[in-house]
């Protein structure tokens, strides 16, 4: 479910970005998996999906502006698109 103020990205193009970007964050690199496990069974980060131009200032939901992330880098990039409003 999405947050307050987030929109929703259809689980097509999530998983359309997920394979795109070899299912890791495109920030750090870290690998990512939707199960929150990695082939091993360890815990891995479950991926996050982040708008390169955001919906608020007319970005749209297509596969060039997504961006599959960790949860860490994507607060990181949250917290600056806010601050550079």
């Amino acid at each position: 479910m999405a947050g307050l103020g987030r929109s929703v990205i259809p689980a097509k193009l999530r998983r359309q970005a997920f394979y795109r970007d070899c299912g890791r964050c495109r920030r750090c690199g870290r690998k990512l998996s939707f199960s929150g496990r990695d082939a091993q069974g360890n815990r891995v980060s479950r991926p996050t999906f982040h708008h390169v131009v955001q919906k608020a200032d007319g970005g749209i939901n297509t596969l060039d502006n997504i961006l599959t992330l960790c949860p860490r880098c994507h607060r990181i990039v949250d917290g600056n698109d806010r601050r550079r409003r």
